[in-house]
């Protein structure tokens, strides 16, 4: 009956006998008769997309954010009346009357900003944007639509192609407008004519079993997005938090095939069953095997016959890789020939979900692959990272740093013509530790690929110096500067080199591992043979017939140079082991971990894979690439200390800058000192002393007439403060409201202690800093108090740098603590080492216990 009235109501609309307000259906025939009409108005788009049914047709209409309601409205109008039946037209007809009807102004649309009708309609004259995104009721003649505003939706799902056996499948999906946590995912399986039936697992992630095997797979995912209120009224982390959901979309796999008979881990992986914790710090380097290079008619044909053409397939490959790469629970992933595609959408998405970061630089040129890093994010977050573009440094004119190498280019048109089109690519990864008191180290991590062709060594000892000549100048920039201060990353240099020992050491070996090369080594010959010919991409992996040899007579003019680096380093993986590279042309080792020694050492190189288990050369069924992957357990060097001098003074400054801890020395004790307006480095000293937070931290300024911007001084005699510090004296005192300290400082205390150590060093630091400090003892707590740095030595690699001030002496018990927020009484908390002297001070001033 209700809905008997609402199209009574739209009759009488149409009639003429109202117009202006729908005031006969209830909020109650709505719900009994209400459609959908969805919105998207996202705000990157510049439309508005409203989806809806009219005349028993899905519409969907495109309209432009700032274009007035009405238009839409109208459109809606046009879309109820159903299309005539068409007519053949008859020769000079004009008369189309029939065959396109006027507008039908007569049907009643509109739009309300509430769940009622009672109200006015929405003006027309504003805009779609405006109009569509506040509308809650959409009326069209007889018919209510609920408004969804930007509705969860789940626009497409990926999953691998081929599905094996034991191998997880993670689908990839792209959504609007939803949140991962709230959207539902639900697996079916179904063989041959059968139906589908539920293999009741309602996580994102399945792993096909046995029992799968033969079987096609649907993953069904309904997108969802958490409202603000939880259902239970509770937090915003509340397990009840209500969502709303949007349609549902599935995907189905091919039949689900059998893995490989084992996995290339099998006797690898169980060397690596734990994450590393520092120490310790698991890095790998992995020439995965591009497939724009194990797809060719060569490859197949020439370069690798001996392996299955199923099992060069990328679908197959890849899946092997990434079970590979996270049975070793590493925190550095370096990747080379990595497909542009298998990055985005695939590793990318699976390694995040696994708990990665990762960043990826394509070859310069037409190729579409190039280098990838992860990087666990519970240690190390990527703060930036630069890309050391070959083929834009050696372009004439050189960069200052590199110009030595003009006169080889400038006397070379074969050699600029070659630089000019290698693609290679280092990325230089900038790595921040997530939290540095578990004594992780700001890092920098290169990874490369290294032209390949084995007469262009002369190229590769160009690219090596280059990146470690962009490494050293990004310590100069001021990027890198805003991340840590003054303070100096560690270095690191991964990848593939295409170097090797075979015959005598190729001299990018030598300029790492020496920090220098000779201008006579012999690998600078080879610019005087070497000769472009085709673009990079067309010769990768031994390719290499359109690449072209000068006789020894050519180009006689060029010589070598005398490189220098600013260290050296040291190769984490042996010279002489035997093989990285492994086929049936080629076997070598090309594949290094290089690190700095006076930074890291070799923990253990987990051992590579034996000739017996690979079975023969790779790729195969069970290794998915022509080379292996390097895994090494590297080991932070101990934190050694640095001279309290004032040359040290900026890095200090730095640091505290920087949400650091640093170890100090004052003038009773050895401390621990971070930013006093910071919490995350306030939080940070209570954990590396393992300090309940009800036990307060003190604060120390530059100077005693700093004390009044943090405390409370009105009441004290003019020159008492100034006559009690600098010195051995921490004065407590009402904590001002307005201080520039963290709320986590001392919460719930309205007082605070300060200090102004009778030490230049921490007093030049907190004037560099330009505020005040929280100061602690540097021990652990219960522990005895450190006058010197051997004191508290298991606590340094906690602490992002510890200044030797040598042994403090003459002044025993710390501090004396006193209380002075009441005059004249003085409240005695700590005796320390000048109680007699302070109470005397205090004495003429009118102050007594």
């Amino acid at each position: 009956m209700l809905l008997r009235s609402a199209r009574a109501f739209a009759g009488r609309i149409a009639q003429g006998r109202s117009r202006s307000r729908l005031g006969v259906m209830s909020t109650s025939a709505a719900q009994e008769s209400r459609e959908k009409a969805s919105v998207r108005c996202h705000p990157d788009e510049e439309n508005v997309i409203i989806t809806l049914k009219l005349a028993g047709k899905v519409k969907r209409l495109n309209r432009m954010k700032e274009e007035a309601l009405e238009k839409s409205i109208g459109r809606i109008k046009v879309g109820l009346q159903p299309k005539p039946a068409k007519k053949k037209k008859k020769k000079n007809d004009k008369n189309e009357t029939d065959r396109f009807p006027p507008p039908p102004e007569d049907i009643f649309v509109a739009l309300y900003d509430s769940n009622s009708t009672d109200g006015e309609p929405m003006d027309l004259s504003i805009s779609n944007e405006t109009g569509w995104c506040a509308a809650r009721v959409l009326v069209c003649g007889a018919t209510l639509y609920d408004v969804i505003l930007n509705e969860p939706t789940i626009e497409k799902i990926l999953l691998p192609e081929r599905p094996m056996v034991g191998f997880p499948l993670l689908p990839i999906s792209k959504t609007m407008f939803a949140e991962e946590d709230a959207c539902s995912w639900h697996w079916l399986k179904k063989r041959g004519g059968e139906d589908w039936t539920s293999l009741k697992c309602y996580n994102r992630k399945y792993t096909p079993q046995e029992s799968d095997s033969g079987h096609q797979l649907r993953v069904e995912c309904t997108p969802g997005a958490f409202l603000s209120t939880p259902a239970d009224g509770g937090s915003d982390d509340s397990p009840n938090k209500r969502r709303r959901v949007g349609e549902s979309l599935s995907a189905d796999t091919a039949s689900v095939g059998e893995g490989p008979p084992r996995s290339c881990g099998r006797e690898r992986h169980p060397l690596t069953l734990k994450k590393s914790q520092f120490p310790e710090l698991r890095v790998i380097t992995y020439n995965i095997l591009a497939d724009q290079y194990a797809s060719t008619e060569k490859a197949i044909t020439e370069l690798f016959r001996y392996c299955d053409t199923r099992f060069l397939d990328v679908e197959y490959r890849k899946q092997l890789i990434l079970a590979e790469i996270l049975g070793f629970h590493a925190d550095v992933v370096c990747l080379q020939e990595v497909d542009k595609r298998v990055f985005e959408d695939y590793l990318k998405p699976q390694m995040a979900v696994e708990g990665f970061q990762g960043v990826y630089t394509n070859k310069a040129g037409s190729v579409k692959e190039g280098s990838a890093m992860f990087v666990r994010a519970s240690r190390y977050e990527i703060a930036f990272k630069e890309d050391v573009v070959m083929k834009e440094l050696f372009e004439l004119p050189l960069q200052d740093s590199l110009k030595f190498f003009s006169p080889m280019l400038e006397n070379s048109a074969d050699l600029r013509e070659a630089l000019e089109n290698i693609g290679t690519i280092s990325q230089l990864v900038v790595l921040k530790p997530v939290d540095s008191t578990k004594g992780d180290r700001p890092l920098v991590v290169g990874n490369t690929h290294l032209f390949f062709h084995p007469d262009a060594r002369h190229i590769r000892i160009m690219q090596t110096y280059a990146t470690v000549d962009a490494f050293r100048n990004m310590l100069q920039s001021q990027k890198l500067k805003e991340v840590f201060g003054d303070v100096k990353p560690a270095f690191m240099f991964c990848g593939d080199f295409n170097s090797h020992i075979l015959d005598g050491p190729h001299g990018v070996l030598q300029l790492l591992m020496e920090g220098g090369l000779g201008s006579t080594h012999p690998d600078w010959k080879q610019a005087s043979i070497f000769k472009w010919g085709k673009e990079e991409g067309e010769v990768e992996n031994g390719l290499i017939s359109h690449i072209e040899q000068h006789g020894p007579d050519a180009s006689e003019s060029l010589c070598g140079f005398n490189l220098k680096l600013p260290f050296t380093m040291e190769t984490a993986l042996a010279l002489d082991t035997p093989y990285t590279n492994y086929t049936e042309l080629f076997k070598a080792t090309l594949d290094y971990i290089w690190f700095r020694p006076d930074e890291f050492s070799v923990k253990r190189v987990i051992p590579m894979p034996t000739e017996e288990d690979l079975g023969g050369p790779v790729p195969s069924e069970i290794f998915p690439s022509d080379h292996l992957s390097v895994v090494v357990d590297l080991c932070w060097k101990s934190r050694e200390p640095v001279h309290a001098t004032a040359s040290s003074i900026p890095s200090a400054v730095s640091l505290v800058k920087n949400s650091s801890v640093i170890a100090v020395p004052t003038d009773t004790l050895y401390g621990l000192a971070v930013d006093a307006n910071d919490s995350t480095a306030i939080e940070n000293v209570y954990s590396i002393k393992g300090r309940s937070f009800n036990v307060p931290l003190a604060i120390c300024v530059a100077d005693a007439g700093d004390v009044e911007k943090y405390c409370v001084v009105d009441h004290l005699p003019e020159g008492l403060v100034e006559e009690l510090l600098p010195g051995p004296v921490t004065l407590v005192l009402e904590r001002k409201s307005d201080a520039p300290l963290s709320d986590r400082l001392n919460p719930g205390i309205s007082t605070v202690g300060v200090r102004v150590p009778a030490y230049d060093f921490i007093r030049e630091v907190c004037r560099g800093f330009g505020g005040a400090l929280a100061l602690t003892s540097a021990n652990r707590s219960g522990e005895p108090s450190s006058v010197r740095v051997s004191d508290f030595k298991e606590i340094w690699n906690r602490c992002s740098a510890v200044y030797d001030g040598g042994l403090i002496s003459g002044l025993e018990g710390g501090s004396t603590v006193i209380d002075i927020t009441h005059k004249p009484i003085v409240k005695v908390l700590r005796e320390g080492s000048a109680l007699d002297a302070t109470l005397g001070v205090l004495g003429k001033y009118g102050w007594h216990r």
